[in-house]
């Protein structure tokens, strides 16, 4: 499944791969997540992407990449769908583990301007250590200063930027806040979907 909705929003689901392996992901134990399978077969191509949300847009105004995996590993894929929404007067998120510039080895915020207006990065905990004790980073320690990095570069460049979290066994929620609070990113803090 390409796209479904949650509210007022249409997901876009780019791929299943993903840089970490979170404990608490619900990829984990399940294809579905309500009532969308979205484990694909196949990933999507940049045309099948935009066909597919072709059917939403006289309906709905806030497009959101959050799938089974982390879209920044289809960066290009993303961005060219992201200025089709941007053309069509859309409002477009992304929901990303912040590791865009490890996955693709380059300041990948510079190339969301213009394409998203709002990144929500998951922070997830407040150091190095911590963070991969919950969502265990196939970039090791580097990934946490690397998820900062992004945000603030994000931040910086005037794209609204959010952390969040997921509160779960071993996330300190104090400890993160002020994290956030320090690069001056709002925090959200989220259950945890069982």
């Amino acid at each position: 499944m390409i796209t479904y909705i949650i509210d007022d929003s249409v997901y876009i689901n780019l791929t299943n791969k993903c840089s970490n392996s979170c404990y608490f992901c619900v990829r984990a134990t399940s294809n579905h997540y309500d009532e969308y399978n979205l484990w694909l077969d196949k990933e999507p191509t940049e045309i099948e992407v935009i066909n597919d949300l072709k059917q939403y847009l006289k309906e709905y105004d806030k497009y959101v990449f959050c799938g089974y995996g982390e879209p920044t590993e289809k960066l290009d894929i993303l961005i060219k769908v992201a200025k089709f929404l941007k053309e069509n007067n859309k409002n477009v998120r992304l929901n990303t583990n912040g590791q865009s510039d490890l996955i693709n080895g380059e300041k990948s915020y510079l190339k969301l301007l213009n394409a998203v207006d709002i990144v929500s990065v998951s922070l997830n905990n407040y150091d190095a250590k911590s963070y991969n004790q919950i969502c265990h980073s196939e970039y090791g320690d580097k990934a946490f200063q690397a998820i900062l990095d992004f945000a603030v570069g994000c931040k910086n460049a005037g794209i609204e930027t959010h952390f969040s979290m997921v509160k779960c066994e071993n996330a300190d929620v104090g400890k993160t806040q002020k994290l956030a609070d320090s690069l001056k990113i709002q925090l959200r803090v989220r259950d945890l979907i069982v």
